[in-house]
C-alpha cells in the first residue's frame, strides 16, 4: 500500500500529530505556570488579567497582611496603601493596566483606590473620612464601580464617586461593569440584575432564569452577564439564560468569547460556550501537575482564553516553616492550540 512506502520519520511525525489531534480535539488542555511570589509575601491570590496578560491581585505575608500587586512580563510589583496603615487589595485590571481596589487608611477606615502601571502606592479617590467604601470594577474609561456607605456607586479614578442607592437601591451590589457603561450585580429582592449607567435601563435577569435567587457576577464587552443561580453557573445573553454546571458556588469573570470561570465543588472550572463544556480544570492539565498542585479557583480569564486562579500544593522542606502545611500561589493556564502544520509526503 502507499502508506507502507512512508520514510519511517515520516511515518512517526504522522502517528504524532494524530495523538496531538486526538488529545485536544475532544477536550480542552492547558500549559500550567506557577506565578511564584514577590519577596516576602509566599501566598498569591490572582482576581483578574488583562488583555496585555498584565495579572492583578492580592499577596500576603506570613503575618496574613495583604498588598495589592501587579504581575507584568515576568516582574512582580506591590503597591501598599498610601497609609499610614500598610494592607492594601488588588480587585481588578483594566485594559490600560489600572488597577481598581481597596486600601486600608488607618486600621478602620478602608477606602477605594487605584494604581497607574507606573505607580508605586496606591492612591485614594475617596476623600470622605467618614464612610468605608471599596472598589470593584473598572472600565477602559477608568470610571470605577463599587460600595461606599453601604450603597452602590460609579466613580472615576480623578477623585470622585456619585453613590447610586437613590437610583438603582441602597442594597444593589455592583460587581462589574463593561465599557459601554453598563453595570452588572445583584440585591436581595430582584437576585441579578443590570443597570444602564446611560440609559437607565434595568434588566432583571430572573426573568430568563425562572428564578429570582440568582447573583451576577460579571459582563462582557457583548454585555453578557454570568452568575449562579441555585447550584449552577449561567450565561444570560440578548434575554436568554442557559445554565451549566452543578455544584458551582461561585462565578468570577467571564471573556468576550462568553466562557465563563469560577469555582465548583471547591476546584477551579471553566465553561467554554462554544462547546458547551463544563471543565474541571484539574482535569484539563498535565498529569504530572495535577499530582502536584490543585486548583482551587479560577477567578479570570482574558480573551485569549488565558487562565488565572489560585492554587495549593503541599509544602516542602526548602518552603518557608512558617508556610503551614499548605503553600498557596497564583496560576496561569494557557490553552494549548493544536495547528496543523503543511506536511509534504515524497513516496
Amino acid at each position: 500500500m502507499y502508506a507502507t512506502q512512508l520514510p519511517m520519520k515520516t511515518k512517526l511525525l504522522l502517528c504524532l500529530v494524530a495523538l496531538v489531534f486526538t488529545a485536544t480535539a475532544n477536550a480542552a488542555f492547558y500549559l500550567f505556570s506557577d506565578l511564584g511570589a514577590p519577596a516576602s509575601y509566599p501566598w498569591v491570590i490572582p482576581t483578574g488579567i488583562n488583555n496585555a496578560g498584565q495579572i492583578v491581585g492580592s499577596a500576603y505575608d506570613l503575618g496574613g497582611h495583604p498588598v495589592a500587586f501587579r504581575l507584568a512580563s515576568g516582574t512582580f510589583y506591590t503597591h501598599p496603601s498610601p497609609g499610614p496603615a500598610h494592607s492594601s487589595w488588588g480587585n481588578a485590571i483594566n485594559s490600560t493596566g489600572i488597577i481598581a481596589g481597596l486600601c486600608d487608611r488607618n486600621g478602620s477606615i478602608y477606602h477605594a483606590c487605584y494604581v497607574t502601571p507606573g505607580g508605586g502606592l496606591a492612591v485614594d479617590f475617596d476623600s470622605d473620612f467618614t464612610r468605608n467604601s471599596e472598589a470593584v470594577s473598572i472600565n477602559d474609561s477608568n470610571y470605577v464601580v463599587g460600595t461606599a456607605s453601604s450603597q452602590p456607586f460609579i466613580g472615576h479614578t480623578s477623585g470622585w464617586i456619585f453613590l447610586l442607592g437613590s437610583t438603582i437601591g441602597g442594597n444593589f451590589v455592583p460587581k462589574d461593569m463593561n465599557n459601554d457603561f453598563v453595570m452588572a450585580g445583584y440585591d436581595t429582592t430582584w437576585g441579578g440584575k443590570t443597570y444602564d449607567v446611560g440609559s437607565g435601563t434595568t434588566t432583571y435577569l430572573g426573568w430568563a432564569l425562572g428564578s429570582f435567587s440568582n447573583r451576577a457576577y460579571a459582563i462582557n464587552e457583548r454585555g453578557e452577564v454570568a452568575g449562579t443561580v441555585g447550584s449552577q453557573g449561567f450565561l444570560y445573553s440578548g434575554g436568554v439564560a442557559v445554565k451549566f454546571g452543578s455544584s458551582v458556588t461561585e462565578v468570577k469573570a467571564v471573556n468576550t468569547d462568553g466562557d465563563v470561570v469560577g469555582t465548583a465543588s471547591g476546584k477551579a472550572f471553566v465553561y467554554l460556550r462554544d462547546t458547551a463544556q463544563f471543565i474541571d480544570l484539574n482535569t484539563a492539565i498535565s498529569a504530572a501537575t495535577a499530582a502536584t498542585w490543585t486548583l482551587l479557583s479560577a477567578d479570570g480569564i482574558n480573551d485569549g482564553g488565558v487562565i488565572v486562579g489560585r492554587a495549593r500544593r503541599l509544602a516542602t522542606p526548602a518552603d518557608d516553616p512558617g508556610a503551614g502545611m499548605y503553600i498557596y500561589r497564583g496560576y496561569r493556564l494557557r490553552p494549548f492550540v493544536f495547528i496543523p502544520l503543511p506536511l509534504t509526503i515524497t513516496p
